[in-house]
């Protein structure tokens, strides 16, 4: 099994192409548009025993900021994640 984190990125960096760098265990893609400035990092992890991750919603207590989402996504994740 594989986790997999995508984060939008707000940059100026042009790349020739969309680049994936392997670092054992993990994998960096950096994602272009098609003026190939860099907008967007995937991150890939292996998970050894899937049993061991979990994930959920948890409840964000009220009053809360107009701009916080009404839940937080929390996660138990293997160490080394």
């Amino acid at each position: 099994m594989k986790l997999s984190v995508k984060c939008e990125v707000n940059s100026d960096v042009i790349l020739p192409r969309r680049l994936e760098v392997r670092t054992g265990p993990r994998t960096f893609c950096f994602e272009v548009d098609k003026q190939g400035r860099w907008n967007e990092i995937v991150v890939l992890a292996d998970i050894a025993d899937p049993s061991r991750i979990r994930w959920g919603l948890e409840p964000v207590p009220e009053p809360r900021n107009p701009n916080h989402a009404p839940a937080n996504v929390v996660g138990d994740l293997e160490p080394g994640l």
